[in-house]
């Protein structure tokens, strides 16, 4: 090639695994770039991160500027009080959804997708290794082998360090990091080129070694790691003597591979190291200029500089933690408050509130519903106030070990998505997006950890509101595009195998929507349509009944049912607009619950497992409603168990837990913001 680098010669670009040294990767492509055309990318664990976004499409600069911008510690999703047992039945503390989103929302932005990414979808070849029992490495090549996977499944799988993220699972096996028999995946990559191609010359490559040509000298203290070097690491000394003319050797030293925490002067010192080993090499292939050792030397000082700052912050660290050692006692108890998920505890024991805040790039957040188990709130969040004809633009999902995830659209997106519905175990969600258009301005859709947001086909517009236990059976809102015109909106039961299949209307409607299903999908409640509305209840046996009204009321809806579908909440109008929350049972039909005092409106929005306990907002206050006590607001109750929250003001109680005692709410916060909240509470019993 000459020497003033014309970007004539193609070549593959291979990357070792090594955690998050793989920051280094971006500063060298961005030197190499200038000399080759790299068409196809192989990387193991780290690298098959930068393998994944550069085919992509990213250049080296995004590639620098999408993993300066993330915290890897984020990717830390593991709850560590549950460590004996995420061993014993994950093998791995971390379930690293965090490093799966991520990768995906990068992707949707990258190529501007709004379903998933498969890996035979991406422009450029990728290959990226995992490790399994007794079959060796898996190969995912968007050429080849597993090319129908989704790319941020196949990254995982190669990202999960032993015992550090919770390896995968495919073909009943599990699925470790790539690392463990191909963490320099060069000689692999070339066999199977070798096979692939029966026989033909070897491809031009170009290959990213994170470390130093010799290994570091061995620590007395450090027998676990020497271990794991010897295992991962055992075939590397023959690789780069062999293929030393195309190896890129960048020492990262002192950063290590599960460093998460790094600070921007060590990403800086990444980013450099990557850049000078690039240009070091390219000055030796006598592909650059002489005075190109002018900008070698200006590097190769700023990053002899930044490593010594970051040795000189380490000690001081190191000093630091020896002398707060008995400290260790004190965060034991912070780490069990994390794990009960209170921000404000009450020391009476009797109940807690806490915030949920919102989605980092969002200033607002809005519930809609809680899991059975408590553990999981699902609703929306937005740049503006979350208010009527005033709606969020994203779904969110909030668990105590995650806290609030962005689920979805892609970010950057225009299209409004609110997550409406979840699962006992909070494991799946439903909702809508809408994106405009003549006779399709909703669609429905449904996600899971594995799978993220898919949308769920249907003709027309549709609304998924809710889901049972299982995540199997979804109800919702159906409407049809007749003539290129949306039709009636009816009430819809979906299930993989049937598709979309409309519940029809009460007698004398034409419009209908379903708002809840019970635990075992068999029973549906909402409303049912034509100049006033009538809450219903269905099933496959009964088909759509009527609930009727409370006295002198004209209209009703129903917002919630029990798990068994025997009992039913929701509110009922009355002529002057003024509206009461109801309870329905087949014993005593539909029974008022009033209003808190003072208030002229309300309505129930959710009831617990065994419908004894029911939640809503009467007169812009959330309230729970028990036989026992009656109706009361949140506010009163939480004051009464001593449990602070000051500066709040609680708008609507809109989920409650299977067993009644955790409740989810959207309120005011004290600096004026819209923002979700969880409470618990005991009930007398």
């Amino acid at each position: 090639m000459p020497n003033d680098c014309t970007r004539t010669a193609t070549a593959v670009l291979i990357m070792k695994g090594g955690g998050v040294k793989g920051l280094a990767f971006a500063g060298a492509v961005q030197e190499l770039e200038r000399c080759y055309q790299f068409d196809t990318f192989v990387g193991t664990s780290a690298g098959a991160i930068g393998a994944a976004l550069l085919a992509a499409g990213a250049s080296a600069t995004d590639l620098e500027r999408n993993l300066r911008e993330k915290r890897f510690r984020d990717f830390l999703d593991g709850t560590y009080w549950k460590l004996p047992f995420q061993f014993w039945w994950s093998r791995g503390i971390h379930p690293a959804h965090t490093l799966i989103n991520w990768v995906r929302d990068l992707l949707f932005e990258r190529l501007e997708r709004h379903n998933e990414v498969l890996m035979h979808d991406l422009p450029k070849r990728a290959v990226v290794y995992a490790s399994t029992q007794r079959r060796g490495e898996v190969t995912f090549d968007s050429w080849g082998q597993h090319d129908d996977i989704t790319v941020y499944n196949a990254v995982r799988c190669s990202m999960s360090i032993p015992y550090f993220f919770q390896p995968q699972w495919m073909d009943n096996r599990r699925v470790y990091d790539g690392g463990l028999l191909a963490n320099y995946p060069v000689q692999i990559f070339l066999n199977q080129e070798r096979e692939r191609t029966n026989g033909a010359p070897d491809p031009f490559f170009v290959a990213l070694y994170l470390g130093p040509e010799k290994p570091p000298p061995i620590k007395p203290t450090s027998v676990l790691a020497d271990l794991l070097s010897i295992w991962i690491e055992r075939n590397d000394p023959d690789l780069l003597q062999k293929y030393r003319n195309q190896t890129v050797l960048i020492d990262t030293a002192p950063i290590g591979t599960i460093d998460f925490n790094l600070g921007e002067v060590e990403k800086d010192f990444l980013v450099l190291q990557g850049r000078v080993a690039a240009l070091k090499f390219l000055i030796a292939q006598k592909l650059l200029k002489e005075d190109e050792l002018i900008k070698l030397g200006e590097l190769q000082s700023r990053a002899r500089a930044a490593k010594a700052a970051i040795v000189k912050d380490r000690q001081q660290k190191l000093k630091r933690r020896k002398r707060f050692i008995w400290s260790i006692l004190g965060s034991v108890a912070a780490i069990v408050a994390v794990w009960a998920g209170l921000a404000i505890v009450n020391p009476k024991g009797k109940g807690s509130f806490q915030s949920l805040g919102v989605v980092e790039g969002f200033a607002t957040s809005g519930v809609h519903k809680i899991s059975s188990d408590g553990k999981v709130v699902v609703g929306g969040i937005g740049s503006k106030e979350i208010a009527p004809n005033n709606y969020p633009v994203g779904a969110m999902r909030w668990s105590a070990e995650n806290g609030m995830v962005y689920i979805g659209p892609p970010r950057g997106r225009t299209e409004v998505t609110e997550a409406l519905g979840v699962n006992v175990d909070g494991s799946v969600v439903v909702g809508y997006v809408g994106y405009g258009g003549n006779c399709s301005p909703n669609e429905p859709w449904r996600w899971t950890a594995a799978e993220g947001m898919v949308r769920l086909p249907a003709n027309g517009s549709s609304m998924a509101y809710d889901v049972d236990a299982n995540g199997t059976v979804i109800v919702g809102s159906l409407t049809p595009c007749v003539n290129k015109q949306a039709g009636k909106n009816q009430a819809a039961i979906y299930t993989d195998a049937t598709g979309w299949t409309a519940l029809g209307f009460l007698p004398g409607s034409d419009s209908s929507g379903a708002y809840a299903v019970s635990k075992d999908g068999k029973v549906v409640v909402g409303q049912s349509c034509l100049e006033n509305c009538e809450a219903f209840r269905w099933t496959q046996q009964t088909g759509m009944i009527g609930l009727g009204f409370l006295p002198g009321a004209s209209s009703s809806y129903a917002a919630g049912v029990s798990s068994d579908g025997s009992t039913v909440v929701g509110s009922s109008k009355f002529p002057g607009g003024n509206s009461e929350a109801f309870r329905w049972t087949q014993a005593d039909g539909m029974v008022s619950l009033g209003n808190l005092l003072g208030e002229k409106s309300g309505t129930a929005a959710r009831v617990n497992a065994d419908g004894t306990v029911v939640v809503g907002t009467s007169g812009g206050r959330a309230f729970r409603w028990t036989a026992s006590d009656g109706m009361k607001s949140i506010e009163e109750l939480l004051t009464a168990a001593g449990v602070s929250f000051t500066g709040w003001k609680l708008v609507g109680a809109d989920g409650v837990s299977g067993d009644g005692t955790v409740i989810a709410g959207t309120g005011i916060n004290p600096k004026g913001v819209t923002t979700a909240w969880i409470a618990t509470l005991s009930r007398r019993k």
